[in-house]
């Protein structure tokens, strides 16, 4: 008989959340030319993060030992990911809501998208790292002061 690979929920949401956070400094950004390609390039790299995500929440969601209000704060993030992924690059919206300075060229595009890329995983990281608390918090390991 074979021992399956237990792995327990706290650990999941801790390396999903080192996964977010070694991403922004390992990704290689240098020598990327503002082409096509270019931009095809973050688009590939933004929707292979967001499907990364998808997989590992939706392979913790099916585990029976994850308290129902912490199913549903990853229920939500998997949502939100699986809406990320991108068929076509979104320039004219970026262009329409872009903070970056220039936002008419494609730099400005670029900046504008990258810099909402980093904020979703911010954003999913810190919630990924409350649940790990709430999830800690519940073995009785550590009590919230």
């Amino acid at each position: 008989m074979e021992v399956a690979d237990y792995t327990p929920p706290l650990q999941y949401c801790i390396d999903i959340s080192d996964i977010l956070a070694q991403d922004s400094v390992t990704e290689s950004r240098y020598g990327l030319s503002l082409t096509l390609e270019g931009t095809e390039h973050y688009m590939r790299h933004h929707n292979n993060i967001c499907g990364r995500l998808v997989e590992m929440l939706t392979t913790m969601l099916l585990r029976t030992d994850i308290p129902a209000s912490e199913r549903y704060t990853l229920g939500l993030l998997s949502k939100i990911s699986l809406h990320n992924i991108l068929k076509t690059w979104p320039g004219e919206r970026l262009r329409r809501r872009a903070t970056t300075m220039s936002s008419d060229s494609l730099l400005g595009e670029v900046a504008e998208f990258e810099s909402r890329s980093l904020d979703f995983m911010m954003a999913t990281r810190a919630t990924l790292l409350e649940v790990c608390e709430n999830l800690y918090n519940l073995k009785g390991e550590a009590k919230a002061t």
